[in-house]
C-alpha cells in the first residue's frame, strides 16, 4: 500500500509542470494567473476575499486534523509505555 502511495505522489509531483505549462500554452481552455500577476489587474475584492477565507479555512481544518492524530498517538504511546499492572486485567471465561 505504501509503494503505491510512493507511486501516486511521484507521478502527481511529476504532473505539476504539465499542468502549469497547459495553463501558459493553452490560454484559451484556462484562465490566467490572476491572483500574483503583477502585471494584471487583481481579482474582485469579494472573491479574493472569499479565496482567502477558504484556504483559511482549509489550513485551520488541516491543522485540526494533525493535532488530533498527535495527541491520539501520544496517548497511545503513555498507554503502551504504563506498567502492566496499571492496566485492566484480561477478561476470562
Amino acid at each position: 500500500m505504501a509503494r503505491a502511495a510512493a507511486v501516486l505522489g511521484a507521478a502527481g509531483f511529476l504532473l505539476v509542470p504539465v499542468v502549469h505549462f497547459s495553463v501558459v500554452w493553452w490560454r484559451s481552455l484556462h484562465q490566467q494567473a490572476t491572483v500574483l500577476a503583477p502585471e494584471r489587474p487583481p481579482i474582485d475584492p469579494r472573491m479574493g476575499a472569499a479565496l482567502l477565507l477558504a484556504v483559511a479555512a482549509a489550513t485551520l481544518a488541516a491543522l485540526c486534523v494533525l493535532l488530533h492524530r498527535v495527541v491520539r498517538l501520544e496517548r497511545r504511546l503513555a498507554a503502551d509505555a504504563a506498567p502492566a499492572t496499571d492496566r485492566l486485567p484480561a477478561r476470562v471465561g
